[in-house]
């Protein structure tokens, strides 16, 4: 009789058991409410709430008290209802599991092991957590950042000569202002058809394959192939200008199709009025074959300005050869402006020529404002393809498969929604848009006369030398890089 416990030590211990169990229950309830245990202070410090942090750990606590304190009156439970029925074997077993000292260390065991189990899944689940967080914050193995908003001529070249790189994406990004109440969101374009392989998303965050209704959706436009071995291209520029300054000069660029889904711009030369200029230049190399989308005019000009343009003697060559002459197509060249006025341009084998006249009123003006024409054929009359996040659906007003407006990238485009995708990867607006680069470039370049260099560039590099790539990234100069396990790093270190 003196052996056995108090009332007094069985309402104690009993106590203890109920705080137990009342302390797991609140932790559980203010996870639920909270969904993390990060929490900020009242000076705004980041921080993590103890209780919350421990919630899983104070759950199976009390599980097993709980579990400890029932064994005994259920296992005598279940020997009353079990000696009704002819089962030799449940009863022995029941009678061991209710009166062996060893039951109660046994379940103690298998509850420690839970418990072990559960710390390892926590922390498993922490360091996916910090990756996943990672992986969509960078949106690749690298991403480079020009510092100074556009890439300069060489960049191409540069990034693909960096080492360990398995795919370099150029990439767009641009701030925009949504719908009628001016939602802040974000656009990120890119090769839509090499994005696989390099862009981190996740499958659960996006609805089916966007990479390939993208892909699928492509606005294309007709080029001029030029031969695989060339590597310079010749002619001569003549310009005339009427009703303007005499010593104003238009400046000509090739506009080649880069490998990278976009475009970019070869200077031939700068002209005056009445001027002939015969210009060679080197086409870039490691990129296989050239393609030339067209021309792109720069100059300055009042109202009534009448500017004759044109380019003859197109050649190509592998050397410093006279080379052979770019067919330039039977027709279909126009010139177009930034407003999107266009008219036909005149085609005749490896010769071009247009005449532009500017007509509208810019007020008064010193010497003219900016003329920029491009010298093109056009492209396929089809909306850019875009994915878009719940919110900027929300923004736009629109749904999935509609068709509007936006001002892209310098002027306004028709595009339509073809999918969805609950974030983007690399942008930190929650209304976001993810565009096929070459869709909208071609868009821009064959309507309004825009060529945009790439502000930034995806890598997927060779995991063991991703140390090595992102040293030779920075050592470029004028990039900003960030590493994804960098970043996971940076996230498990606060």
């Amino acid at each position: 009789a003196r052996s056995r416990p108090s009332r007094r030590g069985a309402v104690q211990r009993a106590g203890v058991d109920v705080l137990l169990v009342a302390l797991a229950v609140l932790a559980w309830y203010q996870l639920r409410q909270y969904s993390s245990p990060l929490s900020r202070s009242r000076s705004g410090a980041l921080d993590v709430d103890p209780l919350l942090a421990a919630a899983p750990t104070i759950g199976v606590l009390a599980g097993a008290v709980l579990a400890l304190r029932l064994l005994p009156p259920l296992t005598r439970l279940a020997e009353r209802w079990v000696d009704r029925k002819p089962w030799t074997a449940t009863i022995l077993g029941t009678w061991q599991a209710g009166r062996r000292p060893h039951a109660g260390p046994v379940l103690l065991l298998a509850l420690a092991v839970a418990v072990g189990t559960l710390a390892w899944c926590l922390a498993a689940t922490s360091e996916r957590s910090l990756t996943d967080q990672a992986e969509h914050q960078v949106g690749a193995d690298l991403r480079l950042t020009e510092a100074n908003g556009s890439a300069p001529a060489a960049r191409t070249d540069q990034i693909a000569a960096l080492p360990a790189t398995r795919t370099a994406l150029a990439t767009w990004r641009e701030a925009l202002r949504l719908g009628p109440v001016s939602t802040p969101g974000s656009l990120v374009a890119l090769d839509a058809r090499t994005a696989e392989g390099v862009v981190r998303l996740r499958p659960d965050l996006a609805d089916g394959d966007v990479f390939g209704m993208l892909a699928g959706s492509r606005v294309t436009a007709p080029v001029t192939d030029l031969p695989a071995d060339a590597r310079r291209l010749t002619g001569e520029l003549l310009t005339r200008i009427v009703n303007a300054d005499s010593t104003v000069t238009v400046q000509t660029y090739a506009v080649l199709v880069d490998p990278h889904g976009g475009h970019r711009r070869l200077a031939l030369g700068s002209t005056r009025d009445g001027e002939a200029l015969r210009f060679a230049v080197d086409l870039p190399t490691g990129a296989g074959a050239a393609r030339l989308a067209g021309f792109t005019v720069d100059s300055v000009g009042r109202p009534g300005m009448i500017l004759d343009w044109l380019v003859r003697d197109l050649r190509t060559s592998a050397d410093a050869t006279a080379g052979a002459p770019v067919d330039l197509g039977a027709g279909g060249w126009r010139w177009t402006d930034r407003s999107g006025s266009t008219a036909e341009a005149a085609v005749a084998g490896a010769t071009v020529s247009v005449r532009y006249t500017r007509e509208e009123d810019t007020g008064f003006v010193l010497r003219g404002t900016a003329v920029q024409l491009a010298v093109v054929r056009p492209a396929a009359d089809d909306p850019v393809p875009l994915v878009a996040t719940p919110q900027a659906l929300a923004a736009l007003r629109v749904d999935v498969g509609d068709r509007t407006r936006l001002y892209l990238a310098g002027a306004e485009v028709d595009v339509r929604i073809t999918g969805t995708v609950d974030s983007v990867p690399g942008s930190t607006e929650p209304a976001a848009l993810l565009a096929d680069l070459p869709s909208l470039s071609n868009r821009l370049v064959h309507d309004h006369g825009i060529v945009r260099d790439p502000q930034e560039w995806w890598l997927s590099v060779v995991p063991q030398q991703r140390e090595q790539a992102a040293t030779a990234a920075a050592a470029l100069g004028g990039l900003s890089v960030s590493d994804r396990l960098a970043v996971a790093d940076d996230l498990a270190g606060d």
